[in-house]
């Protein structure tokens, strides 16, 4: 019954340990606004689509138990295309002609799912 118990206990502070290193991992992902200057139309963009990603990926875009699992999001590239965007009317929201990839993470850093966030980053 002892080493049972035991057994119990090494594989829940294995399990633990494990878990907070796979968090600790991703915390270091780069969340992408440093590449841009602060202020500029694409440091905006890439906080806005991070957002939009980070609040709407994970609840309906990924499936089920993932919403969990998914702790980071980061902006890989931020382009302008101009008119690319029909959804919202010009002027609606600032910078409606930027484009955004953000790219999902879950534990130790391991890419899940990449988006390509339009209209300034606010259509995902």
């Amino acid at each position: 019954m002892v080493a049972s118990a035991r057994r119990w206990v090494g594989l829940l502070l294995a399990t633990t340990v494990l878990l907070v290193l796979g968090w600790a991992m991703t915390a270091t992902v780069d969340e992408g606004r440093q590449q841009f200057a602060a202020g500029s139309p694409e440091w905006e963009v890439a906080g806005t689509a991070r957002w939009n990603t980070l609040s709407l990926g994970r609840r309906v875009l990924l499936p089920g138990a993932l919403f969990f699992l998914l702790p980071e999001v980061g902006v890989s590239e931020v382009r302008h295309e101009p008119g690319h965007c029909t959804e919202y009317p010009p002027g609606s929201f600032p910078h409606l002609d930027y484009v955004a990839e953000t790219r999902v993470y879950t534990f130790f850093r391991v890419p899940v799912r990449t988006f390509t966030v339009r209209c300034g980053g606010n259509y995902l």
